[in-house]
């Protein structure tokens, strides 16, 4: 069984709450070695990420710019 631990905008509004919800699900969490967990902190080969965060705001903000202008 896997167990998720999810952020909203609004738990980033407490970040000490946000260590602590970590902190109690790694604590439940199966420690297992590196090599055998089911989840990773790096992309895996050949994984298409996107636009990024940065790259989709500046979008937006051009398109809002444009919006704005009657364009």
């Amino acid at each position: 069984m896997h167990a998720a631990t999810r952020m909203t905008g609004l738990d980033l509004r407490d970040p000490g709450r946000v260590v602590e919800r970590i902190h109690f699900h790694r604590a439940r969490a199966l420690w297992l070695p590196p090599e055998r967990r089911s989840w990773t902190m790096e992309a895996p080969p050949g994984w298409d990420a996107g636009q990024s965060l940065d790259e989709y705001l500046d979008e937006r903000e051009l398109l809002l710019e444009q919006y704005r202008r009657g364009a």
